[in-house]
């Protein structure tokens, strides 16, 4: 599987035509084909990220009740509780999710989502995720490896969140370019404006198969789909079980 290095369509520095131009290529070649890769020279602590992540589940099942991504006033943000999220009638997914997306809190209240558009709304936090703003001083500002630090979950996952955002840019301009044979990286920027406003980052925390308590469901970490959205961006742990296939290509995508 191809491994794209996207950090020229990050950077802000112009003059590097040729080489995108044979990024862009590579990226709408592994698209049309397997239809996945790897994407590197996003510069994004992911293991930062992992530590901070698991420990949003640390709460009770009553507080995951109580911040149910299915509750209609939290619209899709907050918790998936274990088994809910089964995509199909003869298939069991052992496992829970959270669900968040824009930080509208952190624009300091300048800004308030629109009750017009469905996807806009204020995330919901456990209080595993609640900034304690003196553990995040005792611990450093830095919010790289080590282990789980409660002051600064929130705030690393909202980091990791807006740099997602601009890698989903970067990865439509690329294509972009690929598209109108070299001419442009902009096609796709009218889809792209304002879309951090609705997009969701959405955690999963995986169950061993034992944990099916239907005898009359099959097992399944995610049932089919196909995702909604322009591009679904994926980081696995160390455990895996990702699988890519087309006509082409069957294999396991190995966490890189």
């Amino acid at each position: 599987m191809e491994v794209i290095d996207i950090s020229p369509f990050l950077s802000q520095s112009e003059g590097r035509k040729e080489e995108k131009v044979e990024i862009a290529n590579r990226l709408l070649s592994a698209m049309s084909d397997i239809g996945c890769c790897y994407i590197d020279g996003h510069h994004l602590d992911f293991a930062s990220t992992l530590t901070r992540a698991r420990s949003v589940f640390d709460v009770d099942v009553e507080e995951k009740r109580k911040l149910s991504a299915q509750s209609a006033s939290n619209k899709g943000r907050g918790f998936l509780l274990f088994g809910a999220e089964s995509g199909r009638e003869d298939t069991f997914e052992p496992k829970e999710g959270f669900s968040y997306g824009y930080d509208w809190d952190g624009k300091g209240g300048a800004e308030q989502p629109s009750s017009a558009i469905e996807m806009e709304a204020r995330n919901v936090w456990p209080s595993s995720a609640i900034a304690n703003n003196s553990e995040v001083e005792k611990e450093g500002r830095g919010g790289g490896g080590g282990g789980s630090r409660q002051g600064d979950v929130r705030k690393v996952l909202d980091g990791t969140f807006s740099k997602l955002c601009d890698v989903n840019v970067a990865v439509l301009r690329c294509l972009s370019l690929a598209l109108t044979s070299g001419e442009t990286e902009s096609m796709f920027d009218h889809y792209s404006s304002g879309g951090e406003k609705i997009n969701l980052a959405r955690i999963f925390h995986y169950f061993d198969a034992s944990k099916n308590t239907s005898e009359k469901k099959r097992t399944l970490g995610s049932s089919e789909h196909t995702d909604w959205g322009s591009l679904t961006l994926i980081v696995q742990d160390e455990v895996g079980g990702l699988q890519a296939a087309s006509p082409s290509y069957y294999d396991r995508v190995k966490r890189e």
